[in-house]
């Protein structure tokens, strides 16, 4: 009797912890992240400044590494920040710059169809003359001998349409040449690293004299002249319709207790509620230049206010 009088009690003490200790690890999740102020939802604290283009380049070819910048090199967009041997594709390039010349050479010679032309220009007359000669005298060539003269002066007729014909084929001919040149062209570029972006090489993956396969990762990349600050916002105060374009203040504490304040306005909003009932939004800034260098960089915290 004693146990079941306090079974009905332990249940319910054993249900009232665990529905404090629910909620405690509900609140320390959220604490956790630490995505938004709760006296206030216009400011969202804990951002993380990152990096908008930071790509990894890769190798397009197979080939020996001859050129590698070093980390820390300033880049441009279009600069070679890598160089894979490209000699056999060079002498490959001479090779079918050669034919192509060859082959235009060719497709512009028009010595044969002159030729042609002026047999011709021949034959025509004589197997005039012959059946001019038949007219005065039936007997004086025999009717053998004038077919011969026809035939010879529809083959010079035809044998100028035929190099005719020969010089268009070999036009088509020169315009394979050509494309030949462009591929070679091609191989020739795709064994340089091309950088896509402004910036600074990170990173390096490999050194000079290393055997590169097509996909290996060679540098990392990293666009310094503008950046990315992020943080979550709660999705019970705020729809993503309210906040996409809308202007924020961005604060940045940098050393010796400076502050760095700057202007922005949200540029993305995510569909996706995290499990605190929050959502990521970002905004980019650009990088205030500071000497030869950049005051912002990735991994950086900073508080963004969303205005009114």
């Amino acid at each position: 009797m004693k146990f079941t009088q306090r079974g009905p009690l332990c249940l319910a003490v054993l249900w009232s912890t665990a529905l404090v200790v629910s909620t405690c690890s509900s609140a320390h999740g959220q604490s956790e992240r630490g995505s938004y102020d709760q006296g206030s939802n216009n400011v969202v604290s804990n951002c993380l400044i990152l990096w908008i283009d930071d790509p990894t380049l890769s190798a397009s070819e197979a080939g020996l590494l001859l050129q590698v910048l070093d980390e820390g090199d300033r880049i441009r967009k279009g600069d070679v920040v890598a160089q894979i041997d490209d000699r056999v594709a060079q002498m490959q390039l001479q090779q079918a710059k050669l034919q192509l010349q060859v082959a235009e050479a060719t497709a512009t010679n028009r010595v044969p169809i002159d030729y042609a032309a002026a047999t011709a220009r021949v034959a025509d007359p004589e197997k005039g003359e012959a059946e001019a000669a038949i007219e005065r005298a039936e007997k004086s060539i025999s009717r053998a001998e004038l077919r011969t003269y026809q035939l010879k002066a529809d083959q010079a007729k035809l044998g100028v349409k035929q190099q005719e014909k020969t010089m268009q084929i070999d036009g088509l001919k020169a315009n394979v040449e050509e494309q030949n040149v462009k591929a070679q062209l091609n191989e020739i570029q795709r064994r340089k690293v091309i950088s896509p972006i402004d910036g600074m090489v990170a990173h390096t993956f490999c050194q000079e004299g290393e055997w590169m396969n097509p996909g290996d990762p060679v540098v990392k990349l990293i666009r310094l002249d503008r950046v990315r600050v992020e943080g979550y916002v709660n999705a019970g105060a705020w729809l993503p319709s309210e906040l996409e374009g809308r202007r924020v203040s961005i604060a940045v504490p940098l050393p010796n207790g400076r502050e760095l304040k700057l202007a922005s306005t949200i540029t993305y909003v995510s569909l996706d509620v995290e499990a605190d009932n929050t959502f990521r939004v970002w905004a980019d800034v650009d990088n205030p230049a500071d000497k030869n260098s950049y005051l912002l960089r990735s991994g950086m915290a900073a508080e963004m206010i969303v205005e009114n």
